[in-house]
């Protein structure tokens, strides 16, 4: 059965470069087969925090998804002030 993560958090808008910066240090590190993809919300009315959310999926069989987030959370984990909220789902 296959599974997606789903890591939400908020980040100091004023952190974006080094946030980035540290997110593309972590990408060549992900585990083979393991698709990442980071979104941002757009919060018209929110000038003083921004939300991110990561969305990992295996893309070969037996990638690693928790290994992957946790190599993202390291990196990233100065700048998410309030905590990482990870969400798991299974595909039907």
């Amino acid at each position: 059965m296959s599974e997606e993560l789903y890591v939400y958090y908020k980040l100091d808008p004023a952190d974006l470069p080094a946030v980035r910066e540290a997110l593309e240090s972590a990408r060549p590190r992900l585990p083979a087969g393991v698709d990442l993809r980071v979104l941002e919300r757009r919060e018209a009315q929110v000038k003083e925090a921004l939300t991110w959310m990561e969305v990992y999926r295996a893309a070969a069989a037996h990638a690693d998804l928790d290994a992957a987030q946790r190599i993202v959370a390291q990196a990233l984990t100065p700048y998410c002030k309030l905590g990482r909220h990870i969400e798991r789902f299974r595909l039907l």
